[in-house]
């Protein structure tokens, strides 16, 4: 709060809270609607029932970089590339990597997932991606045939 005054910002009218300011710090982008909460994990003791139960880690510990990695090559990294094999969405994206897919078909899974709610299961939403944007060889027959036409159509 007070580093907002220093820089010249008015704490009461700018400050909605440290969440916001943590989530740009790694990336975050937001709207000026969205609300941002953060949270701490914390370890809790054993006793019955909840109510019993004490703190006993403010911070439930610190994943590392490399566990974090391997968690996302193998629970999500992972599972995408075999989709993108298991159907063969690569026919359909000539001149594109596997990674390329994967970028685009998770950004389009998390589209998905906040307009439907988290149930949209990243297979269909590759499925969905590749009948939207995919390109098979009728597609691209044709759009060579309305290309040479409208080339055509210019010359003359």
């Amino acid at each position: 709060v007070a580093n907002l005054a220093v820089m010249g910002y008015d704490p009461l009218k700018n400050y909605s809270g440290r969440s916001p300011l943590e989530a740009l710090s790694v990336g975050v982008s937001m709207k000026d609607t969205d609300v941002v909460f953060r949270c701490n994990l914390v370890t809790v003791s054993e006793e019955e029932p909840y109510e019993q139960k004490t703190i006993l880690d403010h911070s439930s510990g610190e994943i590392s970089t490399e566990d974090a990695i391997l968690s996302w090559y193998h629970t999500l990294y992972i599972p995408i590339i075999n989709i993108i094999k298991r159907r063969h969405i690569l026919r359909k994206f000539r001149h594109r990597t596997p990674a390329d897919l994967y970028v685009w078909i998770v950004k389009y899974w998390d589209e998905l997932k906040k307009k439907f709610g988290d149930s949209v299961s990243m297979d269909s939403a590759a499925s969905e991606f590749t009948d939207k944007f995919g390109e098979g060889p009728i597609k691209r027959l044709w759009r060579k045939i309305v290309s040479k036409g409208l080339t055509k159509r210019k010359k003359s």
